[in-house]
This record gives structure tokens, C-alpha cells and sequence, in this order.
């Protein structure tokens, strides 16, 4: 019976009746179908081209990856052998 009661009630928010929610305030709005434009794929040899370029760009990449991985390994090895010697001459003193 309780349950019953309080659905009967209105909204409150800290204590201050509230409206039901209506969707009559929001514009009518119908939006245009957006279609997009068709790309023709390209005929021949262009194709080739397009990829050639792709596999260029990538492969350079990996070049100065490769590069930069390997200035990256020349100093942790120099900093390796710097800290090994460092440890040899405490271990002198």
C-alpha cells in the first residue's frame, strides 16, 4: 500500500516539487541523410605506386627506429660499463 502511494506522488528534489519530464520544449529538427563521396580505386599501375610509397615510408621509419634503438643500446652500455667500474674501484677502496 505504501509503494502504491508513492508512485502516485510528484517528483521532489530537496523538497520542491518537479514536473514530469516532457519532450514538447525540444525542436522538431529531422537532420539530411549525409552520404559519402564515392573514391574511385585507382586503375594500372597507380595502385602499385600508392603502396610502393607506403612500404617506402614505413621502411624509413624502421630504419631510424632501428638507428635510435641503437644509440639508445651504445649508451646503456656505456653507462653499464661506467657503473661497473665505479663498483670495482669501491669495492678497492
Amino acid at each position: 500500500m505504501i509503494a502504491a502511494k508513492s508512485g502516485n506522488n510528484k517528483r521532489k528534489v530537496l523538497g520542491v516539487s518537479v514536473p514530469k519530464r516532457s519532450k514538447s520544449h525540444l525542436p522538431d529538427v529531422h537532420l539530411p541523410d549525409v552520404h559519402l563521396p564515392k573514391v574511385p580505386l585507382p586503375k594500372g599501375k597507380g595502385m602499385k605506386g600508392n603502396v610502393r610509397k607506403a612500404a617506402g615510408a614505413v621502411s624509413g621509419a624502421a630504419d631510424q627506429a632501428d638507428q635510435l634503438g641503437q644509440r639508445i643500446s651504445k649508451v646503456a652500455s656505456s653507462v653499464k660499463t661506467v657503473s661497473e667500474t665505479a663498483d670495482e674501484a669501491a669495492k678497492k677502496s
